[in-house]
């Protein structure tokens, strides 16, 4: 399903209006809930091996706020302590996975240490996620937004459905994207990560697997079945044993990667978000959306008018906080450097403030009056002073408390189709597993198949063609890359 930045702004609108609905989900994520609990904002499942939480507020759309925090911290801290706990689950209640954090508590909070503490406690509970030693799995079925993904991008499983819609929507809202966002995106194939970041323009389930954000993308319908299947692992459990018995559960065939996100569409987003200011960025998209091909120049022009509603001090701390997270080596200094700007976005200008208001309280069909309203009027040295060095409110005591000997066992893209940076080593020569000769097509092919034969081959081979398509060129029948 292709989702353009035009129909992801009116999916953040709905969601807007939505916030006090509810609907019941095709999803079968009711029958995880015991009736005498289902009031509970967090409901809790434990089997032998297999543990469950759920986020219950589906009339917020399962926003995270502090007492949920709270409940699944502390839960989860037991469960991982526990020899018998074999595999910890999260999953959603309704049509969301969770859309996100309780932003209004945060943003128009006047008291603004508690406004801060509130993100600090967010930001450790995603840590805790992503260093647990027991496999942990998301299953991203329906809106997985901001502070949802804070708690699903940490699994090193994560399963997308028919129904997900993942997004980083931060700087429609004055913000820029925080749970661990820098250094996840910033591991997506080249600049997709950077688009996500700025734009907030959103992705499907089907192509959150392409792309890399999900591992595995399975029906809903088959939930219960893969629950009963992961109950039944022997412990201790490895994650990639989990991988190998949701690979079992994967939809048969699985849909084609959007055309958005695939060749000329592409290579114009590393085109213009790789460049090193947003200014820059800019300046190459209108070059785009005056160019030859209509769809490229249609896609340009609603990336510049979309631009063109972010505060600009929002679009310079997310590009900033991105290429840093490029040159992190865990999740944990993302989280220290979110924790950092976050604290001036509170209390360095109004457009957090702002942002939450207009989109979320008055419903507002256009952005709010930032301030400062254009980059000419925003310095990137600034930016750098007032969200990146820190002030006494994040260090010290007041840092976050991330056990700093505790480590991911696996990472981010362990078990997603292959990376793109992956297929250029393997072309280029420097891959571990390849030889100094140079490499046809089919090899490139059979390689990545065979080193990933617990994933669908069509879907494999579908990745690297695409990649191979776009970035290598075939000379005398082997491949170089360009």
């Amino acid at each position: 399903m292709t989702i353009s930045i035009a129909t992801a702004s009116n999916r953040l609108k709905m969601l807007s209006r939505q916030l006090s609905t509810s609907r019941t989900s095709p999803v079968s994520t009711k029958s995880l809930i015991n009736d005498s609990v289902k009031e509970s904002p967090v409901t809790f499942t434990e089997g032998v091996g297999l543990k469950t939480f759920t986020l219950n507020r589906p009339r917020a759309l399962n926003a995270l706020n502090r007492d949920m925090m709270k409940l699944i911290r502390r839960r989860i801290g037991e469960w991982d302590a526990n020899p018998s706990t074999g595999v910890i689950v999260s999953s959603g209640v309704g049509k969301a996975y969770c859309a996100g954090g309780d932003v209004k508590s945060i943003a128009l909070n006047a008291n603004k240490a508690e406004a801060l503490q509130i993100l600090k406690e967010e930001f450790e509970l995603d840590h805790e996620l992503s260093v647990l030693t027991k496999p942990y799995i998301a299953l991203m079925d329906g809106y997985t937004m901001g502070g949802g993904a804070g708690i699903a991008l940490p699994a090193p499983v994560r399963i997308s459905t028919d129904n997900t819609y993942l997004s980083f929507p931060e700087t429609r809202l004055g913000y820029a994207p925080d749970v661990g966002a820098s250094y996840y995106l910033s591991r997506l194939d080249g600049q997709l990560g950077t688009y996500l970041s700025l734009t907030g323009a959103g992705v499907s389930g089907s192509d959150a697997y392409h792309l890399g954000l999900s591992t595995h993308h399975v029906s809903p319908s088959l939930f219960p079945a893969l629950l009963a299947r992961l109950s039944d692992l022997p412990t201790p459990v490895t994650a990639a044993a989990v991988s190998g018995a949701v690979e079992e559960y994967t939809t048969h065939p699985l849909p084609r990667l959007s055309e958005e996100w695939r060749g000329a569409h592409r290579r114009a987003i590393d085109d213009a978000f790789g460049q090193a200011s947003v200014e820059d960025i800019v300046q190459v998209l209108q070059h785009q959306a005056e160019g030859g091909n209509k769809g490229v120049s249609v896609w340009a022009t609603s990336t510049l008018h979309t631009l063109r509603q972010r505060p600009p001090t929002s679009l310079r701390v997310a590009l900033e906080a991105v290429r840093r997270g490029m040159k992190m080596h865990s999740v944990a200094q993302a989280l220290h450097q979110e924790h950092t700007f976050a604290d001036g976005f509170l209390h360095a200008n109004e457009d957090f403030a702002k942002g939450v208001q207009a989109v979320l309280v008055d419903k507002a069909t256009h952005p709010p009056d930032w301030s400062p309203r254009s980059l000419r009027d925003t310095h990137k040295a600034d930016v750098l002073g007032a969200y990146f060095a820190g002030t006494q409110r994040v260090h010290g005591a007041n840092a976050l408390d991330l056990r700093s000997e505790k480590r991911p066992l696996h990472a981010f893209r362990d078990f997603t189709l292959p990376s793109e940076h992956a297929v250029e080593s393997y072309v280029r020569g420097s891959h571990p597993a390849s030889g100094a000769n140079a490499v046809t097509r089919d090899e490139v092919l059979a390689f990545f198949k065979s080193a990933h034969s617990n994933k669908q081959s069509k879907a494999v081979a579908d990745k690297v063609q695409e990649v191979l398509d776009r970035c290598a060129e075939e000379k005398g029948g082997y491949m170089r890359w360009i």
